[in-house]
């Protein structure tokens, strides 16, 4: 994160703190010393490379066209897409309206079946977690004290409170 004053002030502070958010702020004017960002950058400017040929006056019209492709690429460290992350929900190009992708097929299922009827409990549980597969995805153990059959991605599910 830059150092500029709508960062790095009190209230700014507090109001991450609240939410358990990390700063982490770079170096001034030196942003490759942010290792996060380098990676970044160095994703992009790889892929404006392979995108022209032998014009290399027109990577500012690529630079949309690649940064799309880079925040709707699933990203296997995070578990899913930048895009979702921001928005919640996956990027849906008009071509996947008509034809859905995998990825949307698979979201669609997700909610169809857990869509019962409105007045329908949305959650099921509580689980308790008995084993962690690979991360963010864990082993469940039901209220009858039998594992489920399938391990569970944090995608679908939700802190039980008592």
């Amino acid at each position: 994160m830059n150092n500029g004053k709508q960062f790095d002030n009190a209230k700014f502070k507090q109001f991450c703190s609240n939410l358990k958010i990390h700063l982490c702020f770079a170096t001034p004017v030196h942003s490759q010393s942010n290792g996060r960002v380098k990676a970044v950058n160095k994703i992009i400017k790889r892929t404006l490379k392979t995108k022209f040929d032998k014009t290399k006056d027109c990577w500012l019209e690529l630079l949309q066209e690649v940064l799309w492709s880079y925040r709707t690429t699933f990203r296997p460290s995070i578990g899913e897409t930048p895009f979702y992350l921001f928005f919640g929900a996956e990027a849906v190009v008009p071509v996947e309206i008509g034809q859905p992708s995998h990825r949307t097929r698979k979201v669609s299922l997700v909610t169809k079946n857990s869509a019962k009827g409105t007045l329908s409990p949305t959650k099921e549980g509580p689980y308790e977690v008995i084993k962690v597969c690979i991360p963010c995805t864990y082993q469940l153990r039901g209220s009858n004290n039998k594992p489920l059959p399938h391990p569970w991605n944090t995608n679908h599910l939700k802190y039980y409170y008592k």
